[in-house]
């Protein structure tokens, strides 16, 4: 018979892996759907125009999801000097900030449908886990049912994938900004003809490493204190 801390864990599990399936898919789907409208084909060229989950998943950043807690989804085939002009650099910086965006756009909403499932008190519970308890994929069952007052098993259920939601795609949103940021600075020095671009092996390695372990865990909290502060003003608290 399993434990109570066991079935967290399976069910934080589970609901990770539903949430990455989730994510990855629609992300993907959506970044792919703006470089066509930006004039690359190369994405639905490759059949990411699609929902079948397969298309986007990366089995290292699904490997880390089942690990780690966190993960990422394939990285899109873009090809921006396929982008139309005018204003191509706008358009490539759009199709490189579609990732971020759509994740937290789902985890805002994630966090708008946990607010109206068990209200206002079950955010402090999404924090705790999207900062400190993904590591363990344990979704604290028993707290959560404990400040939202003995709530319904449905609504519980429904809730610990929205906090399983808002864990990915903050990790997603966060990985993005910093990622995409790096391709696009190189996509840039390509097109001036910048000096740095003799370095560009080196910067695509180093410079997203360096900026994750410098800047993201601030960024990661600015943006989810920014969305609970959105989710609040959307659900009226």
């Amino acid at each position: 018979m399993l434990s109570l801390a066991h079935a967290e864990i399976l069910i934080g599990i589970i609901s990770l892996i539903f949430a990455y399936l989730a994510s990855v898919t629609l992300i993907g789907t959506g970044q792919a759907l703006v470089a066509q409208w930006a004039g690359d084909p190369t994405p639905s060229e490759a059949g990411f125009v699609s929902l079948n989950p397969l298309y986007y998943i990366d089995l290292f950043g699904f490997f880390c999801v089942l690990i780690l807690g966190f993960g990422w989804g394939k990285t899109l085939p873009f090809n921006p000097l396929r982008v139309d002009e005018p204003h191509r650099s706008w358009r490539v910086l759009l199709v490189y900030l579609t990732e971020p965006i759509l994740a937290l756009v789902i985890a805002c909403g994630a966090l708008v449908g946990n607010i109206v499932l068990l209200g206002p008190e079950s955010l402090c519970v999404t924090m705790q886990y999207t900062f400190f308890d993904s590591w363990t994929h344990r979704i604290p069952i028993h707290h959560l049912a404990t400040v939202t007052h003995g709530a319904s098993h449905s609504a519980l259920v429904l809730s610990i994938l929205c906090i399983a939601l808002v864990s990915i795609n903050m990790f997603i949103a966060m990985w993005g900004f910093i990622y995409n940021s790096c391709y696009y600075a190189l996509y840039i020095g390509a097109e001036k003809g910048y000096a740095y671009m003799k370095h560009m092996n080196v910067i695509l390695v180093i410079a997203p490493i360096v900026l994750i372990f410098t800047i993201a865990p601030s960024l990661m909290t600015f943006l989810l204190h920014m969305l609970v502060q959105v989710a609040f003003r959307i659900t009226g608290h």
